[in-house]
């Protein structure tokens, strides 16, 4: 009969407290496939040169052969997400403590008892998270977002009405119409 170890692993930490939050939604890793797309069609990240004689780092796509468009894109979607289930993973890890432990064992039954109380206390708390009543608002939650920046001082007007629309979408995290429409709000609010 084999002994059972009595301290886990970071990686079996992350492992269960994946599950825990994420259930079957959990990527956990690519596939080769999807590595292998990556490595030879990645996203290269280059200088752009901008109006007001600064220069930032954009990530730019080569074109890519039609029949991998849909796999590839996948593919970065997935890497993506994975990127960020992982960031929530040891964020969870780190709020239990358990990175405070850095460079020490961890016991495995204190891990599977922290474990079992936050799956308790998950299933306690699903219905009540149910969201009730209309989704929230892009244009408003965009337009509200520019507001703030120049209320901040961290955006003018003149940038604002200058900004290229991939660098809107990108900044205010919604589609080029939607921007579009939120700035031309914002601008004719402040003319």
């Amino acid at each position: 009969m084999r002994a059972v170890a009595t301290t886990i692993t970071l990686n079996e930490m992350r492992e269960r407290a994946a599950a825990l939050i994420f259930g079957d939604d959990w990527i956990g890793s690519l596939t080769d496939e999807e590595h292998e797309l990556l490595r030879t069609y990645p996203l290269i990240a280059r200088d752009v040169h901008r109006t007001d004689g600064t220069t930032i780092k954009i990530d730019h796509a080569d074109p890519v052969p039609a029949r991998l468009a849909s796999k590839i894109d996948r593919a970065r979607g997935r890497a993506m997400r994975l990127y960020g289930q992982y960031s929530t993973v040891d964020s969870w890890l780190q709020a239990y403590g358990v990175f405070a432990y850095a460079g020490k064992i961890i016991d495995r039954k204190w891990f599977g008892t922290l474990i079992r109380a936050q799956s308790r206390k998950q299933k306690k708390t699903v219905a009540l998270e149910r969201r009730r009543g209309p989704k929230p608002k892009i244009f408003a939650r965009v337009v509200a977002d520019m507001e703030s920046r120049i209320a901040a001082g961290d955006l003018t007007l003149a940038t604002l009405a200058d900004l290229q629309d991939k660098e809107l979408e990108s900044q205010f995290s919604a589609s080029r119409d939607r921007v579009r429409a939120a700035r031309a709000h914002v601008l004719n609010g402040h003319g």
